[in-house]
């Protein structure tokens, strides 16, 4: 079992007029890129190739095919854990009066450098999903232009629900629904949920 990190659950802070949350996360565009898909797809395959050509000379199917998928399902659990550790980056949300700012460590955003970061409008919004607890915890955003998602609690193996990323403070609460925003945060299955969206009207 992987432990809860010390800096988690990632706290807000305030950073001049914006409530700020910096958090270790894996861009999932980025991860289930076609390409990067690909060349696991192609991994898989040459194995699953290997293993019947030995079955094969061997002469036993069944076996040929229990092994390339024994072999197949090992390797690719193994390929995706380690890619998935190899992509982790510290997203940061910075939440300001009437956008939300969206960067990555890497990208020029870190300590409020505003270069490579995307700025979303709150009037553009089409949902903000923050899932704060266990293996679920993820954060995605959606536009018009598309939905961009980040997974968090898939980085850490644990046994039992852990708070991975605190509750949005009062006052971001308020700067949301000031935005024309409907939401909050609620506790489904054990798991708690903050949900965003325009209001409707």
């Amino acid at each position: 079992m992987t432990p809860t990190p010390l800096e988690l659950p990632a706290p807000w802070t305030r950073r001049e007029a914006d409530f700020v949350l910096r958090v270790g996360a894996v861009d999932l565009g980025e991860l289930l890129a076609p390409r990067r898909l690909a060349i696991w797809g192609g991994l898989l395959l040459a194995v699953a190739l290997l293993a019947l050509v030995i079955g094969f000379f061997v002469g036993d199917w069944a076996v040929a095919f229990g092994t390339a998928v024994f072999i197949g399902a090992s390797i690719g659990i193994v390929t995706f854990l380690a890619t998935l550790r190899a992509q982790r980056r510290v997203l940061e949300l910075a939440f300001g009066p009437d956008a939300v700012r969206v960067g990555a460590e890497g990208d020029g955003t870190s300590g409020g450098a505003s270069g490579g970061a995307t700025v979303i409008p709150y009037r553009e919004l089409h949902r903000l999903l923050i899932v704060h607890d266990g293996a679920p915890t993820r954060i995605r955003i959606a536009t018009a232009a598309g939905i961009r998602r980040w997974t968090i609690g898939q980085l850490y193996r644990h046994d039992s629900v852990e708070a991975f990323i605190d509750e949005l403070p009062r006052p971001l609460v308020e700067r949301l629904r000031n935005a024309g925003l409907v939401g909050g945060t609620a506790v489904r299955r054990g798991v708690r949920v903050t949900d965003w969206r325009p209001r409707r009207g």
